[in-house]
């Protein structure tokens, strides 16, 4: 090991100009422990923390690995972060649900496939080897078991284990989310209704969700309310990398309105990284949100629910989102919950309200037409389908 100067002295390219620095990490033996079983891989939990921290520092955090990106991907447990796998035949950007895979790579697979099926069966029965199918790659494995009743016997056991394990909770939430969130184009929060903004949302240590964990069981497991339980969560939802969507200002009664101003977020949303956070609804409350999506690279306005509500006044609420978000940070959705009618009204209610926002500033000169249109296109479509990575 060099000494702690000359070390520093290396690294100083990288640290004198972080946000023209990238660090990209392997992830099995690196981030990640060596383990025996490779299916049972994961990064550490302090390790994920101090990758989380470091995207608000250098330009770009990714990793690389020999495993298929998807896979890398849920191994390290953040999505906001690039991941190339199969030895960098695939590239997973971040957020994104499928990798794109080198095309010159891929027209290899059937005979890639073939080679390995042919060459190695006897190889494979004999020894226990494993074939990994990895598409355009087969990776052999001496590692596992070729005795069936032995390798359901360990998996029992390690069932056992995970079961009384500290983290048990932890682990089977994460395993949920990324594979409900898999097919999603983003997730949602109702903390509004759980207690509200105010308060620590910092993220909760392992030992701090286990002991939650214990006494939501034993109270039952119904309505979750515990703040532990729901600030893991919610971090949680910010390492998929996909949007993040807060419902802020008004609700039902199960709302404290005064719980639920944005601005109560501020230390939430420093903390947040890359991933996108979406506040919708807003109303009373849209000035505080915009002003937040003006200040935050990564944070959204949706105007959601308070247009139906608002009606005939909602030109006027949209009007107040102009005033600071940033245009291509500001989103129509019609919020249509019910009746599908609503979809309509919700529909109607914004177009007639963004046409005499816009107006007004084209009959004083302050815009041209072609200004008003292409913002009102920008907030009406492409803003979403930007931010949500939808097809034409």
């Amino acid at each position: 090991m060099p000494p702690a100067s000359s070390f520093a002295s290396a690294i100083a390219p990288l640290t004198d100009e972080p946000a023209r620095t990238a660090l990209l990490f392997d992830v099995d033996g690196t981030l990640a422990p060596i383990v025996r079983d490779p299916q049972t891989s994961s990064v550490p939990e302090l390790t994920r923390r101090l990758l989380i921290d470091s995207q608000m520092i250098y330009g770009l955090i990714g990793c690389v690995s020999g495993r298929q990106a998807k896979e890398a991907r849920r191994i390290v447990g953040i999505g906001s972060i690039p991941y190339s796998g199969n030895h960098g035949l695939e590239l997973l950007p971040r957020g994104a649900h499928e990798p794109t895979v080198n095309a010159e790579a891929e027209a290899w697979t059937d005979r890639v496939h073939a080679a390995a099926l042919e060459a190695f069966p006897e190889l494979r029965e004999e020894s226990g080897l494993r074939i990994e199918d990895k598409g355009p790659i087969v990776a052999l494995h001496w590692r596992g078991l070729d005795d069936e009743a032995a390798a359901e016997a360990v998996a029992e056991q390690i069932a056992e284990q995970a079961a009384s394990a500290p983290g048990g909770y932890a682990e089977a939430f994460r395993e949920i989310l990324w594979r409900r969130a898999d097919g999603a184009v983003a997730t949602k929060t109702i903390l509004a209704y759980r207690g509200g903004f105010d308060g620590d949302l910092s993220q909760p240590s392992q030992h701090e969700v286990a002991e939650a964990a214990v006494q939501w069981r034993a109270a039952g497991g119904v309505r979750l309310t515990d703040r532990v339980l729901l600030r893991f969560g919610i971090h949680e939802a910010l390492r998929l990398g996909k949007p993040l969507q807060f419902h802020v200002g008004l609700g039902d009664r199960d709302c404290d309105l005064h719980r639920t101003n944005p601005m109560l977020l501020l230390d939430f949303l420093r903390h947040s990284g890359q991933t996108p956070v979406v506040l919708l609804h807003c109303y009373p409350y849209e000035r505080e949100a915009g002003y937040l999506a003006s200040a935050f690279n990564n944070v959204y306005l949706d105007t959601g629910l308070s247009i139906n509500h608002l009606g005939a006044r909602a030109g006027a609420f949209i009007a107040r989102t102009l005033e600071l978000a940033p245009f291509r940070k500001i989103l129509y959705s019609s919020d249509a919950f019910g009746p599908p009618e609503l979809h309509y009204l919700g529909a109607t209610l914004w177009r007639d309200g963004i046409a005499s926002a816009l107006a007004d500033f084209v009959d004083q000169g302050q815009w041209s037409t072609q200004d008003a249109t292409r913002i009102a296109t920008l907030i009406g479509r492409d803003n979403a389908r930007r931010l949500y990575q939808l097809s034409e």
